[in-house]
């Protein structure tokens, strides 16, 4: 009766030390989210630069790794999001079943993560996860998906994407990008204002 109980509260101790690991991992992956946003906008900043003299292929390149930092820092928002989500569940001493839910999700999405970052905090938590859930008797097949997530740096960004940043960054300093687009927008302004003046 003893060992049961003993073994329950060990248990117990483990799934807690699991759900503060998962809540550690989401706060530093929100930490690198916001490092991510900062970094976007400061090459937002470099293609208003580029553009003020004149060089907007090169502003075009820096675009490209503004929408890619932007991307990057959506997702790992969405990693925080599922680990703080399966934190609390562990936290709350769920039933078996929901408990066990929870855990077989955490080693999916510490699975992809461990593709995405690179932090020491993963790697602890993983090492976790997989003792726990041998104390548990559940197997590691989860892992066994292919995939993780695709590296965003190797992402092919698509052109109307990239212009849309430039031409942004383009409104932003009040410069001018001969696209046929404004061309055209110009045009219907300038008929509208006449059509204004005319009645």
């Amino acid at each position: 009766m003893a060992v049961g109980l003993l073994r329950r509260r060990k248990l117990s101790q483990r799934i807690y030390r699991v759900a503060v690991l998962f809540g550690g991992v989401a706060r530093q992956l929100r930490l690198q989210s916001r490092n991510m946003e900062k970094q976007a906008q400061r090459k937002f900043e470099r293609v208003k630069e580029l553009l003020k003299k004149g060089y907007t292929e090169r502003a075009k390149q820096e675009a490209t790794k503004v929408i890619t930092f932007r991307k990057r820092a959506m997702e790992l928002d969405a990693f925080a999001e599922e680990l703080t989500d399966i934190s609390a569940t562990l936290m709350g001493l769920a039933p078996f079943a929901d408990t066990r839910k929870a855990l077989e999700k955490g080693i999916k999405v510490v699975g992809k993560l461990a593709d995405l970052v690179n932090l020491p905090a993963v790697g602890e938590l993983f090492g976790e996860l997989r003792t726990l859930m041998g104390e548990l008797g559940m197997t590691m097949e989860a892992l066994g998906e292919p995939g993780g997530v695709a590296d965003v740096t190797s992402e092919v960004v698509p052109d109307e994407e990239v212009s849309k940043v430039v031409e942004k960054a383009a409104l932003e300093i009040g410069a001018e990008i001969p696209t046929p687009e404004l061309a055209g927008l110009e045009e219907k302004l300038r008929k509208l204002r006449e059509k204004g003046e005319g009645a």
